[in-house]
């Protein structure tokens, strides 16, 4: 037992000190923490209790580190293990713990002060997007407090901490009942948008891109599909996946492959979009031959009239202005239900994921949706092989809406192109 010694200070009081082996460092160097206590009971009993810490491995060092130089360390951590854009997204999270928390001393923390953090989050904390000066949303909150924990849980594992003061810390539930009054959750597309915009579409220049997106493919897929590496017309198929070309704060282009094994995947061609592909290729050799030296042959599909490559950002502008221009409700692209163009047969059931095409976690399809676009929920009836017809499947099974993609393809009027007949047949032999 470490020995208990009575020191005297200069103002006359008394103090109990004593030292105590706390291991060694990474150097090997051997480290010793000095205690000071008010009486001697206090003295022996918190050597009891860091002699049980040090025997059980729990002991944990005084240390001097901020939570700022924690959520550095943290982030630090994740590079080899995360992507450019997910750390990216991490510490967009985390700016607000560095903001309001600063320089405190990690030991210090308590979860008072996190409980505090989460009321200014709720109340005061909106610095874009909104008033500034106002409180962010319940669910933004949630995610920004999640990753906090997170943070906490690897210095509670480098043992910079004995415990994580926000592990039982949560968005009060009340936030949460008024986020979801105040901004409901716009309702995906029913079949018969879907529709809509897949006929107004047709006359687009980035109709078969728009398609690929009905399909289930994420924006990034679609922007960083290649001719000749991912589609392949005489297989039918095509690699998802394999090639992405996101943002980075809508200002940095970075290209990967994808972040899973489940998001590499291999997806065949409707007719409709196989059709659409082809006539976008022609179009792009066709504007090849009409910009000559100035064209880019950058190799992907999604491009500008002059061969350069577009992003995510482009595709997503463009389907909300023709969701504009056909007065259809502005949706995202994730929430246009994949899956609606004609596909190797299977059944959609509510309340179900599907993996079989298009996004590797498709949201639930929900029971109003498969009554809206089949009628088998409810006692309506009717023949089986109409509600699985080819093409979009109509809400209404009027004739118009039980043809297929292929044939409104085909009686769609030609999109008029900015170069003249001879480029458009030099095109077409070069396929």
């Amino acid at each position: 037992m470490a020995e208990i010694k009575k020191v005297t200070l200069q103002n006359g009081k008394t103090r109990w000190r004593f030292v105590i082996d706390a291991g060694r460092d990474a150097q090997g160097k051997r480290k010793q923490l000095t205690v000071t206590c008010d009486t001697q009971k206090e003295a022996k009993d918190e050597y009891a209790r860091l002699r049980n810490e040090r025997k059980t491995g729990q002991l944990i060092l005084p240390n001097k580190i901020t939570v700022a130089q924690l959520i550095d360390e943290y982030l630090n951590s994740k590079e080899d293990d995360l992507e450019e854009t997910t750390i990216d997204g991490y510490g967009n999270r985390l700016v607000h713990a560095r903001d309001y928390f600063g320089q405190i001393r990690l030991q210090e923390l308590t979860e008072d002060d996190v409980e505090q953090w989460v009321a200014w989050l709720l109340v005061a904390a909106r610095r874009r997007g909104g008033p500034k000066g106002t409180g962010l949303r319940a669910t933004t909150v949630d995610g920004v407090l999640g990753r906090f924990r997170a943070a906490l849980r690897y210095a509670k594992r480098k043992r910079y901490v004995g415990r994580n003061v926000a592990e039982d810390i949560a968005v009060p539930r009340k936030a949460r009942k008024q986020d979801r009054r105040d901004n409901q959750r716009a309702k995906p597309w029913n079949v018969v948008e879907v529709k809509e915009f897949v006929l107004g579409a047709r006359e687009d220049r980035l109709f078969a891109p728009l398609l690929l997106s009905l399909m289930g493919m994420r924006p990034a897929e679609v922007a960083g599909l290649r001719w000749t590496e991912d589609v392949d017309f005489t297989a039918g198929t095509l690699a998802a996946g394999a090639n992405t070309r996101t943002m980075l704060r809508n200002a940095t282009t970075i290209e990967k492959d994808a972040k899973t094994e489940a998001g590499d995947r291999t997806l065949p061609l409707p007719d409709p979009v196989r059709l659409a592909l082809l006539n976008f290729r022609v179009l792009q050799e066709a504007e090849r031959a009409a910009a000559g030296e100035d064209y880019v042959d950058s190799g992907y599909l999604f491009v500008d009239e002059i061969g350069q490559a577009l992003t995510t950002r482009d595709l997503r502008e463009a389907a909300y202005r023709l969701m504009e221009r056909l007065e259809l409700r502005r949706v995202r692209l994730y929430d246009v239900p994949a899956q609606l163009l004609d596909f190797p047969r299977g059944e959609r059931r509510p309340g179900r994921r599907s993996r079989r095409l298009g996004r590797p976690h498709e949201r639930v399809v929900h029971e109003e949706e498969v009554r809206a676009s089949d009628g088998r929920r409810h006692g309506r009836r009717g023949d089986s092989a109409e509600r699985t017809s080819r093409g979009v499947r109509g809400a209404a099974r009027t004739p118009d809406v039980r043809k297929s993609e292929k044939s409104l393809i085909a009686e769609s009027p030609k999109r008029p192109l900015t170069c003249d007949g001879a480029d458009v047949r030099r095109a077409r032999q070069r396929l």
